[in-house]
């Protein structure tokens, strides 16, 4: 590599949308890009790869690995496998044509895949993850592979996530990096008017933010949002985030709706660029899934209101750390409503000031630049 060139990064992600996931991989691009260049490997167009036009940063579509949880026969399991070794093979002739430094990795169902590409092309791969796997069979799969010795890195957004990691060896890779936050870009002062003029005519407002599907759990605040009807208070909820990922999962929830006979107290707003601009308006957000370290519990406090947050996981690590928000047991209704009240009390009350200082970018760029440049110095001295 010529002392003038910068190291090459290869990103494998795994979904083409923005969530939460895709909008932390983009801000580690966008902070660590005056030292590195990059490269993506995502499943195919769509909105992540509008903002890597955007940014003219290239990329190559490999096909998506789907969720094997999902495959029940055996035909559909033999298909996955076939699927998996196409994107593997592809992988494979990117990596050898680009000669990348590195392969940078925060798509969970990539991980295992990149170390297999990175061990066949001698390329150092680290782990970015995100997330908390509930399959036993999943967390022992990983825990097989983070002993690769291709392996040079796992990055973790918590505690919580970091602690799937089991073996001394595999720990000694491993260091947890919050994701950054910028508090210029939250204004307590400004919301969105429609949505100002609607809540007014309701006595509690919340909102869950996050695609939706089962694995953030929508159909609990739900649940919550019943209890607050028949207890005869007036609430709504509004849900803000993509829909088209599980359309089972959406019916699912429009049929309770319609059953519980609360359309007029629901509102989808769908995919949002403007929540910033939402969040000041509510009384508080929920977050009733395991999450490793929710941007919107980010979102949710630097816009003065205190999220309510299951008692379990990295957004309850979040909490607990920078004494933020109210906790509940999960899938307790009562539980949620009691922090609900309290967390209305506490909206513009709390201070983030710990918060922003451990989480500045600052703070997020230089951790994540000098894992990426220990990883690519280390292979070069081999």
């Amino acid at each position: 590599m010529n002392k003038n060139q910068k190291p090459i990064i290869l990103v494998w992600e795994v979904l083409p949308i923005l969530n939460g996931g895709q909008r932390v991989t983009l801000e580690t691009i966008d902070l660590t890009s005056n030292f590195f260049d990059f490269v993506f490997l995502i499943p195919s167009c769509g909105q992540l790869s509008n903002e890597l036009d955007k940014r003219r940063i290239p990329y190559h579509c490999v096909g998506s690995f789907g969720n094997i949880s999902n495959k029940k026969s055996l035909a559909s399991l033999i298909k996955y496998e076939k699927e998996k070794k196409c994107i593997q093979k592809n992988a494979i002739k990117i990596v050898n044509y680009i000669k990348p430094n590195l392969i940078y990795c925060p798509g969970s169902t990539a991980l295992c895949t990149a170390i297999v590409v990175g061990k066949k092309t001698n390329t150092p791969v680290i782990w970015h993850l995100h997330h908390y796997f509930n399959n036993f069979l999943t967390r022992f799969i990983i825990n097989i592979y983070s002993l690769s010795k291709t392996l040079c890195s796992i990055i973790s957004v918590s505690d919580f996530v970091g602690q799937q990691i089991k073996s001394n060896k595999a720990k000694n890779k491993l260091c947890t990096v919050y994701n950054a936050v910028n508090p210029s870009f939250y204004n307590k002062n400004y919301v969105v008017e429609d949505i100002k003029l609607l809540i007014k005519k309701y006595e509690f407002v919340f909102a869950h933010i996050g695609f939706i599907g089962e694995a953030k759990n929508q159909m609990f605040s739900l649940q919550v949002l019943n209890k607050f009807l028949i207890n005869k208070i007036d609430a709504l909820l509004i849900f803000v985030g993509e829909k088209k990922v599980n359309p089972s999962y959406y019916l699912k929830l429009k049929n309770f709706i319609d059953e519980k006979n609360m359309k007029d107290n629901v509102l989808f707003l769908g995919q949002r660029n403007d929540i910033n601009y939402i969040i000041p308006s509510l009384d508080t957000v929920i977050i009733p899934s395991v999450e490793g370290c929710p941007l919107v519990f980010f979102e949710t406090v630097l816009s003065g209101v205190s999220p309510c947050v299951i008692n379990y996981g990295g957004a309850y690590e979040l909490s607990k750390k920078f004494n933020i928000g109210e906790s509940f047991d999960i899938n307790n209704v009562d539980s949620a409503i009691k922090a609900f009240n309290i967390a209305k009390q506490q909206k513009n009350t709390f201070d983030c000031s710990k918060l922003i200082k451990f989480c500045s970018k600052e703070n997020y760029a230089n951790l994540m630049c000098n894992i990426f440049w220990k990883a690519i110095k280390n292979e070069q001295k081999k």
